[in-house]
């Protein structure tokens, strides 16, 4: 019980966090707008850092018990570029996508380097959802508040994963699938939507077997 009002209480601090979002699309925490914040706004809504992860990356301030917060700064280092808050323990996908109005759909998504699935959402929201397993219901473990410039960076890695990943042996799969996502996301059909994601996250990582045991299935399902 006093796991479930720690989360509670941590999903409406972001909802008062994201009361006022500006008309220019960027998503603001405590009122701090990546890509126009700088470092004097940050220690005055959020103090003194209490550690220097590098010469422009800083840990700010949360209790111990609710995670981390980290700022990164655009160099020479008085811009925000990022801010990003981590939990101890994953909050729900579906209860941060309310909290936060989102959509249900993210403009994109795809896995970092340690395998975490990356949601990016934009729609005046410039943020997005990282989960501490490589699928959408494992829990997310982190929220990144974006500049426009990052993320527009990210989404850009997202949809051109060979950035990251080498799917040269699933080549034919990804871009199959990079073509039906755009059909599909205009069918408005969310199973549709998601089941070409995963699809193409599957052969952005080098599993063709995988990814190519689901895209005929898919095509079953959507094409028969």
């Amino acid at each position: 019980m006093k796991m479930r009002m720690r989360l509670r209480l941590v999903v409406v601090e972001f909802v008062v966090s994201l009361l006022a979002i500006p008309c220019f699309g960027v998503s603001t925490y405590k009122g701090l707008l990546p890509g126009f914040s700088t470092r004097n706004d940050v220690e005055k809504t959020l103090g003194s850092p209490v550690r220097e992860i590098s010469n422009l990356v800083f840990e700010y301030s949360v209790l111990a018990s609710e995670g981390k917060l980290l700022v990164e700064y655009r160099a020479p280092g008085n811009i925000v570029e990022r801010i990003e808050r981590t939990f101890v323990n994953p909050i729900s996908r579906a209860a941060l996508v309310r909290a936060l109005k989102l959509s249900e759909e993210p403009e994109d998504k795809g896995v970092n380097k340690e395998g975490h699935l990356v949601e990016y959402f934009n729609d005046m929201k410039t943020l997005a959802l990282t989960h501490i397993s490589d699928t959408a219901d494992s829990g997310v473990i982190s929220i990144g508040y974006y500049s426009l410039q990052l993320f527009a960076a990210g989404l850009d890695r997202a949809r051109n994963p060979m950035v990251q990943f080498d799917p040269a042996n699933c080549q034919d799969v990804y871009q199959w699938a990079m073509n039906e996502r755009d059909v599909a996301k205009r069918s408005k059909n969310v199973l549709r939507h998601q089941d070409i994601l995963e699809i193409q996250i599957l052969a952005q990582r080098g599993e063709c077997e995988k990814a190519r045991k689901q895209a005929e299935s898919y095509k079953q399902k959507f094409h028969p």
